[in-house]
């Protein structure tokens, strides 16, 4: 029910496993019961479903918070991601009805007249539904035999005087029906135990409730004659056992058609509604073809290949099942709105035929399953999609749709194109995709938010991903590499894994994201706030900002990455940074602020970074190297360490000895500070191996414990203080503190204080 409107209730139902009265019997208007479970053995079946575990996926529909599967942990192998085999299904519900001695279900014998072949074999019996007298036949029925037991044709041929059914049994062949003239609406069924080539009804055909129904003969119709689980609905053909080769109904059709053998070809030129078109579990025909004005609340069911169905909309609640389709095309036009809202199982054609080899839906296709064993050709859904899946056991041409809500992609082969205007809600899952395009338009955002899952291993899992709007809340496995990427707006909320990345990826702003690679070569952003980038070998990252929008630049998130060239931050860093092997250059144009950034040693590569580059302020930090250290510039440091030659982290003030060093070199370690004649160095400490030479501009004297630099080996050294006197020393051999509690540790030795 929707909140605050009592009769809104429609087709949704659960059972009720406790005493909740005082909220059901209330809600909304409370809720309806309509069964009860009955004795112990009902009690069981609810405990067993009752014992089945459950997952919350509210991501993919918001009313998932509880739905049961039937495996957890394969659930929780697709990182929680429900697909439509999980799910437990009620695939038959009976009604239990008692047995009594009363008779079968019989049509008025008042008016029932029969006409007999010359042989005797074959009888055509005209029932009057309403029981009253037909009058002469002859008068409006033509019923033409031809040998001693065949039919060539029963013609209309004036008004009928009341609604009326045919039954014809015993013949050998049956030619034609024809109703195009004087029918009015009044000829009601059609049905015979042999097949028939061709039947013509130039109005509406109705049909009549023939569930289990004994007509002439001791013909007795099943219970739910269409199996569809309704009883009481309506049958305008049923043919025992045979088929039909064309059958084309002028205006509406609102009864079920039943043949055995199939339909080669039908044609309604308006409305089929509440009909259920069961045509055979045996292939007559090589193929077969549909044309209707528009469908609501109908069933095709065939055995026989479908060359093609064309209708203005296929709406409510339907199946279309049948080994393949050529064309499917929902056209729209006059009235209809050209959606398609009906589920398709098609169990193949075999061979190299596609199983489906073009749908084009002019409307929307919503609230269907699209079950496919087989490749797919081209689908082109042009107003988009709504709680909608596709799954196929083969490769997909191209799909081309308008904006997708809801709704997955489920494809056991390759996929070529994929285009949409926006897809919010559901999982793209396939071996590998050509290209996938969220392309917006002006009404459109070209967003992109959904799981996607791409299984190829070997090369390319996709070769060009291309997103006009943004990329949101998503979670992105990708088991091979990307060709290209290109996202014209932000991230935020992706949590991404790729083997390789394209050449170059630019992205913009990026938020709550993790993105993570084995190979790259050049990742340029905007800025990042929150998340991490990980990956193996890059060459460079670039972090850029954007001057004319204001944006700073900044990279606020974790970064890992492998024998980089060079790293530029143009804004602030903040977060946890580790460099793999190698680093030529990193540039930060702001502040370090509350981070920790590691140069780790792997296998030979012992000469770590070139060169850092600071030029704010570090403050609250640690930059430490485990190997050989280019130069390390910054503008200030507060509150933090530099730490080279050494894998022992937080250091926080100066170690007794320095065991916890090896004898790795440092070129230089510059503070050159912020250009305003402040402190630029506090409570802060510089330790390594071998520093070469070391300048220090504005340390504070009044620190209020010993800060400064400390190492085996301290080459030149250079400071300038805030009084404006210097230090220049060639070689420091001796500890010392040359201005208040700023030290120099020769040997990790402190002065005498």
């Amino acid at each position: 029910k929707i909140g605050g409107n009592p009769n809104s209730a429609t087709n949704q139902w659960f059972f009720n496993l406790g005493d909740n009265s005082a909220n059901l019997d209330n809600q909304n208007g409370g809720f309806t019961v309509f069964g009860r479970v009955t004795d112990a053995a009902g009690l069981a079946v609810m405990d067993a479903l009752f014992d089945f575990d459950t997952v919350d996926a509210t991501g993919q529909n918001p009313a998932f918070s509880d739905i049961p599967v039937q495996d957890l942990e394969a659930v929780e192998d697709r990182d929680g991601n429900v697909i439509p085999s999980d799910l437990l299904r009620v695939t038959r519900i009976a009604r239990i009805v008692e047995i009594t001695s009363e008779p079968f279900l019989q049509l008025p014998l008042a008016g029932l007249e029969q006409v007999s072949s010359p042989g005797g074999g074959a009888t055509v019996s005209v029932w009057s539904l309403n029981g009253v007298d037909l009058g002469r036949l002859d008068e409006f029925l033509d019923i033409r035999f031809s040998g001693s037991n065949a039919i060539s044709g029963i013609r209309v041929v004036g008004d009928i005087p009341a609604p009326i059914g045919i039954q014809i049994s015993g013949a050998t062949d049956i030619g034609s029906i024809d109703a195009r003239g004087g029918a009015n609406d009044n000829l009601r069924f059609v049905v015979s135990n042999v097949s028939i080539d061709q039947i013509s009804i130039s109005g509406s055909f109705v049909g009549t409730d023939l569930n289990g129904v004994l007509l002439s003969d001791g013909l007795l119709l099943p219970d739910d004659v269409d199996g569809d689980g309704t009883l009481g609905d309506n049958t305008a053909v049923y043919i025992v056992d045979g088929h039909v080769k064309s059958i084309s109904i002028g205006e509406d059709l609102t009864g079920s058609i039943v043949a055995t053998q199939g339909v080669a070809s039908m044609t309604v030129g308006d409305r089929v509604s509440n009909a259920s078109m069961l045509l055979g579990d045996e292939q007559v025909f090589g193929s077969s073809s549909f044309r209707f004005g528009e469908v609501r609340n109908s069933s095709l069911s065939t055995a026989t290949p479908i060359s093609r169905i064309q209708t203005g909309q296929w709406t409510g609640a339907g199946l279309i099942e049948a080994p393949s389709i050529g064309t499917l095309q929902i056209k729209g036009g006059r009235d209809a709105s050209g959606d398609f809202e009906a589920n398709l199982a098609l169990s193949g054609a075999g061979g190299d035929v596609q199983t489906l080899r073009n749908a084009n839906i002019s409307g929307v296709g919503v609230r269907s399953l699209w079950d496919i064993e087989g490749d797919v050709g081209n689908i082109k859904i042009r107003e988009g999609l709504g709680n909608w899946t596709l799954m196929v056991e083969g490769d997909v041409q191209g799909l081309r749709t308008g904006p997708v809500s809801t709704s997955s992609i489920l494809i056991d082969g390759r996929v070529g194109r994929v285009t949409a205007t926006e897809w919010y809600g559901g999982i793209i899952d396939a071996d590998s995709i050509l290209n996938l395009n969220i392309k917006g338009n002006k009404t459109d955002s070209g967003d992109l938010f959904a799981d996607m899952n791409i299984e190829q291993i070997a090369g390319v899992s996709i070769r060009s991903l291309k997103v006009s709007g943004d990329m949101l809340d998503s979670t992105i496995r990708f088991a091979g590499d990307l060709g290209s990427w290109r996202v014209g707006g932000d991230l935020d909320g992706v949590d991404m894994r790729v083997i390789g990345l394209p050449s170059s990826v630019r992205l913009q702003s990026v938020s709550d994201t993790i993105l993570t690679f084995q190979d790259a070569k050049s990742i340029t952003i905007e800025e990042w706030d929150g998340g991490s980038l990980r990956g193996g070998d890059v060459r460079t990252v670039q972090v850029r900002g954007d001057r004319r929008d204001g944006v700073a630049g900044d990279f606020r998130a974790d970064l890992d990455v492998r024998g980089a060239s060079y790293v530029t931050i143009a804004g602030d860093f903040e977060g946890d940074a580790r460099f793999r092997q190698t680093l030529g250059r990193l540039v930060v144009q702001g502040d370090v602020e509350d981070s920790n950034i590691v140069f780790q040693r792997s296998g030979v590569f012992d000469s770590l970074v070139g060169d850092v580059i600071i030029d704010g302020a570090v403050m609250r930090s640690e930059i430490r190297s485990e190997g050989f250290t280019g130069n390390i510039i910054m503008g200030a440091m507060f509150d933090s360490t530099v730490a080279l030659g050494t894998t022992l982290a937080g250091q926080t003030s100066f170690p007794n000895n320095g065991q916890a060093y090896t004898a790795f070199s440092t070129d230089a370690v510059i503070i050159r500070g912020l250009g305003d004649g402040e402190v630029a160095m506090d409570n802060s400490f510089i330790m390594g191996g071998f520093i070469d030479f070391v300048r220090i501009v504005n340390p504070d004297p009044v620190n209020n414990q010993p800060f400064g630099v400390a190492a085996f080996q301290i080459g030149r050294v250079s400071a300038i203080f805030l009084d404006n006197t210097t230090l220049n020393l060639d070689a420091v051999t001796m500890p010392s503190a040359p201005a208040g509690s700023f030290q120099l540790r020769p040997g990790f030795v402190a002065p005498t204080v």
